[in-house]
Order: C-alpha cells, then sequence, then structure tokens
C-alpha cells in the first residue's frame, strides 16, 4: 500500500500504546503509594466480566481518537465528544436505567447548542474542500 499510510497507522498504534504505557506506569505507582499507606484492602467487591470492559473500550478509544485526528482535526473530535457525551447523557436520562428523568428545558437547549456547535464546523469544513 501507500508508505505514507503505512507511517501514519504505525504513528496510531505508537501513540495508544504510550498513552497506555504512560497510565499504567502512573496507576502503578499510585496504587504502590496507596499500598504503602494503606496495605492491602481487607474487603473487596467481586469482579463481574463487563467490569473489565473499560480497558478494552479505552483502548478503541485512544485509537480512534488518534486515527481520525489527522482528518477531521482537534476541534472536531473534541466536539465530538462532547455531543457524544451530552447526547449519551440525556439518553440515559430518559432511559428506564437513568430513572426515566424528564430533563428540565435548560438541559435541552444545553444539548441543542452542543448539537449546533458541532454542526457548524462541520459544515464550513465540507463547503472549504
Amino acid at each position: 500500500g501507500d508508505p505514507a499510510q503505512h507511517h501514519y497507522g504505525a504513528g496510531v498504534l505508537t501513540a495508544t500504546f504510550i498513552n497506555f504505557l504512560v497510565g499504567t506506569i502512573a496507576l502503578a505507582v499510585v496504587a504502590g503509594i496507596s499500598l504503602a499507606i494503606q496495605g492491602y484492602p481487607v474487603s473487596s467487591t467481586p469482579l463481574a466480566w463487563w467490569m473489565l470492559t473499560g480497558g478494552l473500550l479505552g483502548v478503541i478509544f485512544i485509537g480512534t481518537s488518534a486515527g481520525v485526528m489527522h482528518r477531521i482535526g482537534a476541534l472536531m473530535v473534541i466536539l465530538s465528544l462532547v455531543a457524544g457525551q451530552t447526547v449519551g447523557g440525556l439518553l440515559l436520562d430518559l432511559s428506564p436505567w437513568g430513572g426515566s428523568i424528564v430533563p428540565p428545558i435548560n438541559t435541552l437547549i444545553g444539548v441543542a447548542l452542543v448539537l449546533i456547535a458541532i454542526t457548524i464546523p462541520a459544515l464550513q469544513n465540507r463547503t472549504a474542500k
């Protein structure tokens, strides 16, 4: 394939690996300090399989972010993240797991503003190309 594309793919993998390596080292240092000060926890919560999905989703998230950053730019990545979290929070509020909460009008206005905020640069990028 294209040598530039091959080099870019390696950059995404490297960025993802370094991100998780640094995070793992930081967590290990903090855990070591915590163990030295507080000792090993006496009781623990049982570990369910789905509790481990956060790590896998984190790897996918970092890899995807690094992979699309060069295509859509940092502004669109950040706006997409905020929009996804805002809409996701609204959907959780409306769901049975969130208590089927009817959100106040200021929440709905906030979600609408976030969606407008991502639409404006997206449209400007399409017309600029």
